[in-house]
């Protein structure tokens, strides 16, 4: 936010008189309002929170090497299923969508200025109704809706397709963990959504899936898994970004104590407050 200083009864062109009458008065503008501080942690902060983070989902891992991922993908060709933007509702005025995100660094569903006075307003419209908690997906494989905080993400990565219609065609593939209050889960995406995300989404980003679906982890049967894909039209908004390292990561950073009687702001500030306990960041 610029500052200024005004110098007030400077004296005349003319020579000073030996008494002067004037005197010098300094006038700065009113501290920034908090949520409009570009709050940036320190690497040693960063460093600290994602070994926190590292050791909380512990045995759950990228790797499995009975899991081929490569082998039953039987999709219609990616140039036919363009990635589309599908949340549960209408865009947000506060989340950011990945394709918005990578356009431009600069803008976003959001209005943000780091000139404002007007403190960065929450605005999330998704019905809770409409999400389906990491600890509730059901076993069919119907699309479902998730809010959870990131808390690994790897790749993108390039794979050989080894079945199905694009077999020996090379692909993209994201994995990430997320979790939320009550379970911990994988997430797997594909061809340009893969891509997508892979440029836009980071650790301790609290995140609105939607439409992915449910599957299996073998090695993992316990664990949560979740496939997104552009056949799926598969979506991800970024709500909430708790691990801020430049000054553009405050234009996803609403102020959260705003808007409290909103549900879907509450359930935002509670996938908030758990990744920050996670990561040691409460305070």
């Amino acid at each position: 936010m610029p500052r200024y200083r005004v110098f007030l009864g400077a004296p005349p062109a003319r020579p000073v008189p030996t008494t002067p009458t004037h005197h010098w008065q300094t006038i700065t503008n009113a501290d920034e309002h908090p949520s409009e501080q570009s709050l940036i942690l320190p690497p040693a902060t960063l460093e600290e929170a994602g070994r926190r983070v590292s050791e909380y989902y512990g045995g759950i891992i990228f790797d499995d090497s009975d899991e081929d991922d490569t082998t039953a993908i039987s999709w219609p060709p990616s140039a036919s299923q363009p990635v589309a933007h599908t949340s549960p509702s209408a865009p947000t005025s506060s989340s950011a969508s990945v394709p918005s995100l990578l356009e431009t660094q600069e803008t976003s569903f959001h209005t943000y200025s780091d000139a404002s006075s007007i403190a960065h307003f929450p605005a999330f419209h998704f019905s809770l109704h409409a999400l389906t908690p990491l600890s509730s997906l059901p076993s069919h494989s119907r699309k479902v809706n998730t809010l959870v905080a990131v808390l690994e993400v790897d790749g993108p990565d390039v794979v050989r397709i080894k079945q199905g219609r694009d077999a020996g065609r090379e692909v993209s593939v994201l994995r990430m963990i997320v979790g939320d209050e009550r379970a911990v889960g994988k997430v797997t995406a594909w061809r340009e959504v893969a891509e997508a995300w892979g440029g836009a989404v980071t650790r301790g980003d609290v995140v609105l899936l939607s439409n992915v679906s449910p599957a299996s982890t073998p090695n993992h049967t316990d664990t949560p898994a979740l496939t997104a894909s552009p056949f799926l039209g598969s979506a991800l908004d970024i709500c909430y970004r708790s691990l801020p390292a430049s000054r553009a990561d405050a234009r996803l950073r609403p102020d959260l104590r705003l808007a409290r009687s909103d549900a879907a702001v509450r359930a935002v500030a509670a996938v908030v407050a758990w990744f920050q306990r996670v990561a040691g960041l409460s305070a």
